[in-house]
């Protein structure tokens, strides 16, 4: 804030603060009660921020969803013959 007083300097970092503020309301997610899973699964796994269990949640969703085609794609292997038939 040079070349400012006090006050313009602290009018000024409160105004960017307040419109970051408001970027990261954008992005916020709630969670409720779940809070405590939340951060017990932070705690079991090592995460370093709330980012990474998020990541890990939805990477994990992913690899569930995709499953059964995994599962179909392995049976269909197994069927023909195939020499890798190792389980998903």
């Amino acid at each position: 804030c040079f070349g400012f007083t006090v006050v313009e300097c602290s009018e000024e970092y409160m105004a960017k603060r307040r419109e970051t503020e408001k970027e990261r309301t954008k992005i916020r997610v709630y969670i409720g009660e779940s809070i405590q899973r939340w951060r017990e699964l932070r705690r079991q796994k090592g995460f370093q921020s709330d980012v990474h269990v998020a990541k890990f949640l939805l990477d994990r969703w992913q690899a569930v969803l995709t499953l059964p085609f995994r599962v179909a794609v392995w049976r269909d292997e197994a069927r023909e013959g195939r020499k890798d038939t190792s389980k998903p």
